[in-house]
């Protein structure tokens, strides 16, 4: 009885020790329903993806706007249309400004309540992303989308975001020039859709 009770505590302990730093903390609940930043546990949350570095975490976070005291005239027509300003370089949805076209795609979509869907191939769909075709409506991370078209490049967008959290690990500069289609400043490494387009230290010698 006494070896069972010992293997029990030390699964539990496996469990506890697998799971994730901001497990069971209430302001990361919150911060995953509202793309926020837990300074307790320092993890953000964008599209219910966890984000462990504050460099990325910013370069996604959106903020918002008031279209009247914007002085751009082509940010007060993209802010109104959820488009974006090819003067400014800044992308808007929601009422939200974004600085990194990746986030914006995401910021498109809905809020989708998983909790609440009757369709089992949503149901599915809302653990990760997927596109029912009874329902008309796809669902990437905890977003809706109605057009497909949009869920495909939201999708697309969300695995960039995804690699840019796990190789902010190593490199934040280069997660966020991934978010961003920039360059590393450390790494001199170009990015596009995500993907490596350059390395200039090479391209310089």
């Amino acid at each position: 009885m006494k070896k069972v009770a010992v293997l029990s505590f030390a699964v539990a302990a496996l469990v506890i020790a697998g799971a994730p730093a901001y497990a069971g903390c209430d302001s990361c609940k919150l911060a995953q329903t509202e793309d926020g930043w837990c300074d307790g546990c320092k993890v953000g949350f964008f599209d219910d993806v966890a984000i462990k570095s504050k460099k990325l975490f910013d370069a996604v976070a959106g903020k918002k706007v008031d279209p009247q005291a914007m002085k751009c005239p082509s940010c007060v027509k993209a802010a109104k249309q959820d488009s974006a300003c090819d003067q400014c370089g800044v992308a808007f949805a929601g009422g939200k400004a974004y600085k990194s076209k990746v986030a914006q795609t995401l910021a498109l979509g809905k809020a989708a309540q998983p909790d609440k869907l009757a369709c089992s191939m949503c149901q599915k769909n809302s653990k990760d992303q997927g596109w029912c075709d009874n329902c008309k409506v796809g669902l990437v991370g905890n977003r809706a989308f109605k057009n497909k078209q949009a869920y495909t490049r939201a999708a697309a967008a969300r695995k960039v975001l995804l690699a840019a959290a796990k190789t902010a690990e190593t490199c934040p500069n280069c997660a966020v020039a991934m978010v961003s289609d920039g360059t590393c400043s450390a790494c001199k490494v170009s990015f596009k859709d995500g993907k490596k387009v350059s390395d200039k230290s090479k391209d310089d010698k």
